[in-house]
């Protein structure tokens, strides 16, 4: 078996599989491990869902069927330590995102205005929030978020508001409640429900992705619940 830790609130990449069906285990270190499984993401094509959901439970761990040329990842939301196994080996898969790209680097805030010279956006904006991966326009009615190249936002949920997402500019790759969508159009919309987990994810490598988001009820930053963090934001 060819093994992967996946330790706990990290994943493993964003994974294409070019092999034959590949046998997936995912296995706790530890036997109270079990009681967090469904705090294990599973992410096999376009859906995502918990992994006692997507595999079936076996004397090596829960197993999880990647049929050839499908997308796989697995996200541990948990507390615990756990590790993925695979009959076939990991260094001959290609890898669509990786979460941790730039995580060892000297991360460097986006200027907003090296944005506003090179995109065109509405003039009006109320308030700018930069990270080092993303930057917010904030408008009184909508957002503008544009998403650097090679990276993606947390997997959150939130219970205040409902959101609306509308693809201007780049092919990200959407989150949405239990659906991935890969290769998104410009001009693509998504319904953020109240509660349902989502995320953006930008797999180029030079081109930023830039999302519209409208929402319903209230905008607060504190609602945010982070399941996966692998940019370390906090508040």
């Amino acid at each position: 078996m060819d093994v992967l830790p996946l330790p706990a609130g990290r994943s493993t990449m964003l994974y294409r599989n070019q092999s034959e069906t590949r046998k997936l285990y995912v296995i706790p270190d530890e036997a109270s491990g079990w009681d967090d499984v469904r705090a294990i993401y599973v992410i096999l094509d376009n859906v995502i869902a918990p992994l006692n959901h997507m595999g079936i439970r076996s004397m090596e761990g829960f197993l999880v069927m990647v049929p050839p040329n499908v997308p796989y990842m697995v996200i541990n939301t948990s507390a615990s330590n756990f590790r993925s196994e695979s009959d076939l080996e990991w260094t001959d898969q290609p890898i669509l995102y990786n979460p941790y790209l730039l995580e060892n680097e000297e991360h460097q805030t986006v200027d907003s205005a090296e944005i506003l010279q090179n995109f065109t956006i509405p003039e009006g904006y109320v308030d700018i929030l930069a990270k080092w991966y993303s930057i917010k326009f904030s408008y009184p009615d909508y957002n503008y978020i544009f998403l650097r190249p090679g990276l993606g936002i947390s997997l959150q949920t939130h219970q205040l508001r409902e959101e609306h997402w509308q693809i201007l500019a780049g092919n990200p790759i959407v989150i949405y409640g239990s659906r991935v969508q890969f290769d998104c159009p410009p001009e693509s919309e998504f319904q953020i429900s109240l509660g349902n987990k989502h995320t953006v994810i930008n797999p180029s490598t030079t081109d930023w992705v830039l999302l519209k988001e409208t929402y319903t009820g209230t905008f607060d930053e504190q609602d945010i619940v982070r399941l996966f963090n692998p940019n370390h934001y906090v508040e």
